[in-house]
């Protein structure tokens, strides 16, 4: 999760936090017609917000 990796500060724009420390990620467009699907966020930053289908990669998992 985002609260648990260093930050190297903050956007000037946005004020988001900036992480030196890059990690893979998916996300996925899944599109039926004129329709998209979309999920509610879990987790920080903006929680409860509509997002992609998507995350980081979790090299432990099998």
């Amino acid at each position: 999760m985002a609260a648990d990796r260093p930050s190297a500060g903050h956007c000037t724009g946005c004020g988001r936090p900036v992480y030196a420390n890059a990690r893979p990620a998916a996300g996925v467009f899944l599109v039926r017609g004129d329709a998209v699907l979309l999920v509610r966020r879990a987790a920080p930053p903006r929680v409860g917000a509509w997002d992609i289908p998507g995350g980081f990669l979790d090299e432990t998992e099998p």
